[in-house]
């Protein structure tokens, strides 16, 4: 299979210097660099002759593949079919895409679990590819054209492709762009290490430049060279010559316009006829139309009379209601009548009645009413006093005392229970304030219960004496600016007394307490720490201080009983510091 390809530029002039019938301002491809493109992998320099170039080899050689680096640097991506001129002429579907090249897909196979066709790629995680197309003239000029082409992790979908095409009037060597691999695909780095090229995401304006450097006026030579470059899926010969090589004739612009004139004729003539038919159409109509109209206004007298029966009915009955109204009057005042004779009736009755009460009382009647009231009276209060006692005679069976037979002893057991009672109300109130204090000796263990085992959970996860709210704190802290909790060390975490000092140890953790509980912080995440304290109420007090490099070696203590010589300092990047803090504040004879 052989597969050919020349860009021809157009001449500026016909009487322009010619040698070999090329003119020493026409630009010819000169050399194509590939970089991770299909199975290409690695950098590839292919030199090309001025006068034109072959690709030969067998079928899975890898020369459309290098064939479509040319399109995909010159053709614009609407019109771009990948591998055109490989396929066999009656596949239509695309099987190669920009993905497949930056993947380096090379094969596609059954997978055994799920009897899927997967394709296989040389390049996964994330890589990029290049592509480069010199150009050169007999006066000595150069242009580049340069695709940058990546993908990211495992995305392998077309839209996940990012591209980034550049234009250098000068030789290019692919090698240029190690920088930008280097520099995890860093568009603004791209930009900055070539300033002098022209650089664009998109390809209208990267196609436009070109064009013009190569002096390329039309686009449709890029698709007639792709067209060119996939010849073996033409089809129709002359549907080729007619579409990409011949001008169009000025007859089809009178022909159209002719079939336009037609079109307009044929509407007005359409429009009369359409007219006609609607006039002899709707002619009947006015007939129908005024009978509908006389239909109407009869209804309409007919609503109208429709509307009055109900005015006419409401009067008829008004005047049957007044009638009704009438005759209720002169029976209500038969009845009132009535009314009066019965009530004089009844005050007659009334009188009677008072006049044989009166009568009544005269008679005696009057004490045996007294005389019934106080019986009422007496045996209301027996019923309470028999009450009563049986209430007494159970309280002297739950005291285990016989209820008195004589009111003296009575009186003796009534202030015998009084005094118990008493003694009773001073033993309780006794007992509550015993209750009152042991509940507030509960509340101050349960505190320090809480207190020592929230200082043991600190012991089991920081082993020092650090006290646990400020381990706590030191941890807030930590998460919210988004650093490990070693990275905000305590004092106290960082120094020791040394073990053959151990009489002195109580005395020295007294004098280094409130130093020992402050955070020592590197430079890197003083400014967030201190951001954080500023903007929050911590609640407690706490001490911090800022260290850095150029710490200069600690001096030693004048003292050969200082209280410095008595700790071990932790090995860390703070020692420095601490040894100097601990000269300057602490060089206490011991």
């Amino acid at each position: 299979m052989i597969e050919q390809s020349d860009m021809l530029s157009q001449l500026e002039g016909d009487d322009a210097d010619t040698q070999d019938g090329i003119a020493p301002q026409q630009f010819r491809i000169k050399r194509l660099q590939v970089y991770n493109w299909g199975t290409f992998s690695g950098r590839h320099d292919i030199p090309v002759a001025e006068r034109g170039f072959l690709f030969v080899g067998r079928s899975g050689a890898g020369k459309s593949t290098l064939l479509d680096a040319f399109s995909a640097l010159l053709i614009p991506p609407r019109w771009l079919d990948f591998n055109a001129a490989a396929r066999e002429a009656e596949k239509t579907g695309r099987d190669r895409n920009l993905v497949s090249y930056i993947r380096g897909a090379w094969a596609e196979k059954k997978d055994d679990a799920s009897g899927e066709i997967a394709t296989h790629y040389l390049r996964s995680g994330t890589t990029w590819s290049a592509l480069a197309l010199g150009y050169s003239n007999r006066q000595g000029r150069s242009i580049t054209l340069v695709q940058v082409m990546w993908l990211r992790g495992r995305a392998n979908g077309v839209s996940d492709v990012k591209r980034q095409f550049l234009i250098f009037e000068r030789d290019f060597d692919i090698t240029e762009l190690e920088a930008f691999g280097q520099a995890n695909l860093d568009v603004r780095k791209l930009k900055l290490q070539f300033p002098e090229a022209f650089i664009r995401a998109e390809f209208r304006p990267y196609s436009e430049r070109f064009r013009r450097l190569l002096g390329i006026d039309n686009e449709m030579a890029l698709r007639l060279l792709h067209k060119t470059q996939s010849a073996k899926n033409l089809g129709d010969l002359n549907t080729f010559l007619r579409e990409f090589m011949l001008d169009k004739p000025p007859t089809f612009d009178v022909a159209e316009r002719l079939v336009n004139e037609f079109d307009e004729l044929n509407a007005a003539h359409q429009a009369v006829v359409t007219a006609r038919q609607q006039v002899e159409t709707l002619a009947p109509a006015r007939e129908q139309y005024q009978r509908r109209q006389q239909q109407l206004d009869a209804l309409a007298r007919l609503r109208e009379q429709l509307g009055s029966i109900d005015a006419y009915g409401a009067g008829l009955r008004i005047d049957l209601l007044k009638a009704r109204v009438k005759s209720l009057n002169i029976e209500a005042e038969g009845l009132q009548g009535e009314v009066e004779r019965r009530q004089s009736a009844l005050a007659q009755h009334k009188n009677s009645l008072r006049e044989l009460e009166h009568q009544h009382l005269e008679a005696g009647g009057e004490r045996i009413e007294r005389w019934q009231n106080e019986k009422d009276q007496l045996e209301q209060q027996r019923a309470q006093c028999l009450r009563k006692r049986t209430m007494a005679e159970n309280a002297c069976k739950q005291l285990g005392w016989v209820l008195p037979d004589n009111p003296r002893a009575f009186a003796d057991r009534v202030g015998q229970a009084r005094q118990e009672l008493e003694d009773r109300q001073a033993q309780s109130l006794q007992m509550r304030k015993q209750r009152d204090a042991l509940v507030i000796e509960k509340q101050q263990t349960e505190k320090e219960f809480t207190r020592t085992a929230s200082e043991v959970r600190a012991l089991e996860r920081q082993p020092s004496n650090i006290p646990a709210h400020m381990l706590d704190l030191r941890a807030h802290i930590a998460g919210a600016i988004g650093v490990a909790e070693s990275a905000l060390p305590f004092v106290g975490e960082l120094i020791e007394v040394k073990a053959d000092e151990a009489d002195w140890q109580g005395a020295i953790e007294r004098v280094l307490h409130g130093f020992a509980l402050s955070l020592v912080v590197d430079e890197r995440h003083y400014a967030a720490l201190s951001q954080f304290i500023n903007d929050n109420a911590l609640g407690r007090r706490l001490v911090y201080y800022r260290t850095g490099a150029g710490q200069t070696a600690p001096a030693r203590p004048d003292s050969s009983q200082s209280l410095i010589l008595k700790l071990n300092v932790k090995s860390c990047p703070q020692a420095d510091w601490l040894h100097n803090e601990l000269q300057r504040r602490f060089d206490y004879a011991c």
